[in-house]
């Protein structure tokens, strides 16, 4: 309940912090530093979003230039504001 795990390069290395505290606490900060919300659940940083892709039940996602990170999905409510970021 209200944890949330944060992906993070350190040096080029992918870290992994969890953190006690709200998505709409977390969005709000992170707004200030240019990332943007990607789904109910995932916020992105768009420097590191490479390609973005729909699958194949027409489900929009991210890609990010971080190895061995999943795709990360974008929900209808957020793609118009993160393709325009990419743009």
């Amino acid at each position: 309940d209200n944890y949330i795990r944060i992906y993070y390069l350190d040096e080029g290395v992918s870290r992994e912090l969890v953190i006690r505290n709200s998505m709409s606490a977390v969005d709000e900060l992170c707004q200030y530093h240019g990332f943007l919300r990607a789904s109910r659940s995932y916020i992105v940083n768009p420097k590191h979003v490479t390609w973005m892709g729909i699958d194949d039940n027409d489900e929009a996602y991210a890609i990010l230039d971080v190895e061995d990170m999943p795709n990360i999905p974008v929900t209808k409510r957020y793609i118009a504001r993160l393709v325009e970021k990419l743009r």
